[in-house]
């Protein structure tokens, strides 16, 4: 068989491109190092051109070898998705219970959902809202992304990105209580902020590098996102940490408008988790760190968009 038929032998040369050494590329493959060099060897000759230059220490790839490297990748992407769709095409039907913070943008998650199923049809995504990690103890979802990051006793996490907020303000409160001009003016305010469980209640507001304690008259409303985003639409405060997302179409229409441009509530640390003994389920983890990867492309598209529009720096 020609060396180049031989898609473990395109692996090494990527792995090689990645900037890996021989010695660590093998291991990777589970072969050993002299059974390598001579596959290299083969499609060398194979393909009469070199691809190692082996003057160089550790082994480096040539020039010509550099430049093939982008269509070595595309090969072995597409061998991996092949793979896969056998997999799943192998693979039973399965469930897994999700929950997704109601702060956190829904068709984002929908959209990714979709495409997932294109990946794996036999798995079907059920999706729940606003569960914590004692949640997922209790087993009532497999899966939870989380806007803070929990105790990792009996549990696998992974950050994911980091979240902001805009404080916000409906036109009629505004005209009525009068429009802040610095934090220390929220003392004379009405606030509504966000409350549950094992959510990090707000305490300071940030801008930059400065930090201020979170002034206020009163606490008008403290508890979820949707009965949060009622009071903010009837006039009753500020919002302090309802996410842009929640409130995006509000605030395009005008319906709410931003207060104290730059400061926010701190930043989230979103994360997802998993029981640990879930690990070995390998569906469910593939969907797990393949969702927290797009998602934070996702996270990265919409607030490079919020910039544009103002609401962050």
């Amino acid at each position: 068989m020609n060396a180049a038929d031989n898609l473990q032998i395109w692996s090494l040369i990527e792995k090689l491109g990645s900037g890996k050494g021989i010695t660590s590329a093998s291991i990777d493959l589970d072969k050993d190092l002299p059974a390598c060099t001579r596959l290299i060897q083969k499609l060398e000759n194979d393909l009469g051109m070199k691809l190692i230059d082996h003057h160089r220490r550790p082994a480096q790839l040539t020039n010509e070898a550099i430049q093939i490297i982008p269509a070595v990748k595309k090969l072995t992407k597409a061998y991996s998705e092949l793979l896969d769709a056998v997999e799943s095409v192998k693979s039973e039907e399965a469930l897994i219970t999700m929950s997704i913070p109601v702060n956190i943008s829904r068709s984002s998650y929908r959209k990714s959902i979709r495409l997932y199923k294109k990946l794996d049809p036999k798995l079907k995504i059920q999706v729940l809202s606003d569960l914590d990690h004692q949640d997922l103890l209790e087993r009532k979802a497999d899966l939870v992304c989380l806007p803070y990051h929990p105790p990792t006793d009996g549990l696998m996490v992974w950050p994911c990105y980091e979240a902001r907020t805009v404080l916000a303000a409906a036109p009629a409160y505004l005209r009525k209580r009068g429009v802040p001009t610095s934090p220390k003016d929220l003392s004379d305010h009405s606030l509504i902020l966000r409350a549950s469980r094992h959510y990090p209640m707000t305490n300071e507001l940030h801008c930059g590098s400065r930090s201020v304690p979170l002034n206020y008259r009163e606490i008008v409303f403290s508890g979820d996102v949707l009965s949060g985003k009622e009071a903010l639409l009837a006039g009753e405060g500020i919002s302090v940490d309802l996410s842009i997302s929640s409130i995006e179409k509000e605030l395009k229409s005008g319906l709410v408008v931003q207060v104290l441009p730059y400061w926010s509530r701190p930043a989230w640390h979103v994360t997802f988790a998993i029981r640990r003994e879930s690990l070995s389920n390998s569906r469910l983890v593939k969907f797990a760190l393949w969702l927290k990867e797009r998602e934070r492309t996702n996270v990265a598209i919409r607030f490079d968009k919020y910039r544009k529009m103002g609401f962050l720096r």
